[in-house]
């Protein structure tokens, strides 16, 4: 298979590796459902590891991936990856799987209503109705300007304050496996929301690593932003500032096939694994 470019990539030794190829997964779809975890991440984490050996730099040097390095792979990254790896299993440039989409106009009295679309992701890609974004460098962080700012009080050696500047990343496969594991993240959509953006956070300006690691990184389920964000403006900002980097599916129009109203659209990924087991979704 060709090599194809990847939304992010990895940094190994000072060089941009942002290119790669998929090759022939040894065991098929049995080695990519293996294992004791059946969570999404697992899954792209073994299709990742049976998929991909090696990654390329721009002027095509080579990197031979590292067991540890798949944990860094971008999310991202990990879905562009199994993209192509649907290709292969299906034997279809543009694979299809059922995606539903709920219409809050239908859906009344706990009798939810979804539409079923079947539409092949890259014929949406190709005619310009959801877009792909490439990171044109290999910096993949982004600053979060916080307009009240998190206000932390000081202990020991740290001397606190308020802090309106953050820096976030992209999350890594290994940081959506260690959501995934973590019970407090399975509470409400708030939790999992504020798991992912401690897990986005590489730094606060202002705040030392040591600090950093003391307050956020080091008890993982004592979440902090979860903790700290308590200003609706900041935590707006948090939701609208994000790097715009994979697939954008904004513009992508569904309709309910019942009353057809607009329902929005974006991707459903319920059976984006169905491939693996020729499985279909039961919702009706």
């Amino acid at each position: 298979m060709d090599k194809f470019r990847l939304y992010i990539g990895l940094v190994r030794g000072g060089v941009w590796y942002n290119y790669t190829r998929c090759e022939e997964i040894k065991g098929g779809t049995l080695a990519i459902l293996d294992g004791a975890d059946k969570s999404g991440a697992a899954r792209l984490l073994n299709l990742l590891k049976g998929a991909i050996k090696y990654l390329y730099s721009e002027d095509n040097q080579e990197y031979e991936l590292k067991d540890k390095d798949y944990f860094d792979i971008k999310w991202e990254d990990a879905h562009k990856v199994s993209l192509e790896v649907m290709k292969q299993f299906t034997g279809q440039e543009k694979p299809v799987f059922d995606e539903w989409f709920l219409c809050p106009h239908c859906s009344r009295g706990g009798n939810n209503r979804f539409t079923k679309v079947n539409e092949a992701w890259q014929d949406l890609i190709d005619q310009g109705i959801i877009d792909e974004h490439f990171l044109d460098t290999e910096d993949c962080t982004w600053k979060t300007i916080l307009p009240h700012g998190i206000e932390i009080e000081g202990q020991g050696n740290f001397t606190g304050g308020v802090f309106t500047e953050i820096i976030r990343e992209p999350i890594g496969i290994g940081q959506m496996i260690a959501i995934s594991k973590l019970p407090e993240a399975d509470v409400n959509e708030a939790a999992v929301i504020c798991y992912l953006w401690d897990a986005q956070l590489k730094s606060i300006n202002g705040m030392s690593e040591r600090d950093l690691n003391i307050y956020v990184k080091r008890s993982p389920r004592d979440s902090f932003t979860r903790k700290y964000l308590i200003n609706q403006a900041d935590i707006d900002a948090m939701r609208e500032s994000n790097m715009l980097v994979g697939i954008d599916s904004r513009f992508r129009s569904v309709k309910c096939e019942s009353c057809h109203n607009e329902i929005g659209g974006y991707l459903d990924y319920t059976n984006f694994f169905s491939f693996l087991s020729g499985s279909k979704s039961s919702r009706q």
